[in-house]
């Protein structure tokens, strides 16, 4: 088969990139054939095995793709990303990386990303990324997309924070009463510096005519999505193997967990003032929880308190149910319960008078 000129002009420019700099991006919009021009680079370049990395949908048009190039060179892989634990031990020659864009979360990279960079790194490969929209809501998106790269221009920052430093307009905003840092502001110098390894075309440069129609579909959902729906509308939160999904701000979720109903003030102290943190949820919150359920030990330890112990429960308490409290105390010996109604989780604001006279009269009894 032919390349259009202007794909054979970005193979030929992209492949020196590739051979030089061990990486090149591919910023080519839908319809302009980038699936094609990678698979051109490869060829040119003369690689044994090729790995591409996509989405579930697009394999069988990256076959069509390969069968219609006919490369006598290279031999390719198609995988999407949800099944990359099943990539065989093979020593891959290059990466062509599809839908490069959603590596790019940030300020902590996303499995994806990490998976991506692992392969990398046993590979020690080429790479070729690829996306119409390489950083669709910021340019901070860029980072993660190539920090596994070895020769990428941001090595010298080994984490996104100090990445920052350099190249965003760090800011803070505020959400309900908290502060939390804003690194959406990227600098347009992160694009600069990735324009030495960056072809970008457009369709207009292809000279297609852009006639955009928009049309509504209403899909139906499945019954696994809408029982996440609604577990996430009820909890705000669902936590899976590797992450962690937020409905709301740490301040509400922790008022909605301690709590039966939200208080906009309890014990006369504003809610949100009491546990606002300029923590984010997720180096806060689900990491706190995520070490609270793999503490496995907390019965035995119980079991080998001896001295004379105060448990003391709300019986709002949904962090701490009341049963589950109950079950805790009982396990400790000479152990005295103790239980506030109308009380959720924090029991030293909700009901500060109370708690202070119930742990007086413990004290007074046991250390006379």
């Amino acid at each position: 088969m032919e390349f259009r000129d202007y794909q054979q002009t970005i193979i030929d420019k992209a492949s020196i990139t590739l051979a030089k700099h061990k990486f090149v991006y591919l910023a080519m919009e839908v319809r302009t054939g980038k699936t094609l021009t990678s698979l051109g680079i490869a060829n040119k370049l003369k690689c044994k095995e090729v790995l591409f990395l996509t989405k579930k949908k697009a394999i069988t048009s990256i076959s069509k793709d390969y069968d219609m190039l006919c490369p006598n060179s290279f031999s390719l892989f198609i995988i999407n990303y949800e099944s990359i634990h099943k990539i065989p031990n093979v020593k891959w020659d290059m990466i062509i990386v599809d839908e490069a864009h959603s590596l790019g979360a940030f300020p902590k990279p996303n499995k994806r990303a990490k998976q991506v960079r692992d392969i990398i790194k046993v590979n020690r490969c080429l790479v070729c990324l690829m996306s119409g929209t390489p950083t669709p809501e910021s340019y901070s998106q860029m980072y993660h997309q190539v920090f596994g790269i070895p020769t990428n221009p941001f090595k010298e920052h080994k984490t996104f924070y100090k990445f920052a430093n350099q190249y965003v307009d760090k800011r803070q905003k505020k959400i309900n009463s908290m502060y939390i840092n804003d690194y959406t502001r990227g600098y347009e110098t992160i694009i600069e510096k990735m324009n030495p390894y960056t072809y970008r075309f457009s369709q207009s440069d292809a000279g297609f005519k852009v006639d955009t129609k928009e049309h509504i579909l209403n899909v139906e959902m499945n019954e696994v999505t809408y029982s996440l729906c609604r577990k996430l509308k009820r909890n705000r939160v669902i936590e899976g193997d590797e992450e962690v999904i937020l409905a709301d701000t740490p301040v509400k979720l922790m008022m909605k967990w301690g709590y039966e109903g939200v208080k906009k003030f309890i014990g006369g102290n504003p809610v949100q003032k009491i546990i606002n943190s300029p923590r984010q949820v997720q180096e806060g919150l689900a990491v706190d929880l995520r070490a609270c359920n793999n503490y496995k030990n907390g019965s035995k330890a119980a079991e080998t308190i001896n001295c004379p112990t105060l448990c003391m429960l709300g019986d709002k308490d949904k962090m701490v149910p009341l049963e589950k409290g109950k079950k805790m105390a009982a396990k400790i010996k000479n152990s005295e319960l103790s239980v506030i109604k109308e009380c959720g989780h924090m029991i030293l604001f909700e009901k500060a008078f109370e708690m202070r006279e119930i742990v007086k009269k413990f004290i007074e009894k046991n250390h006379k």
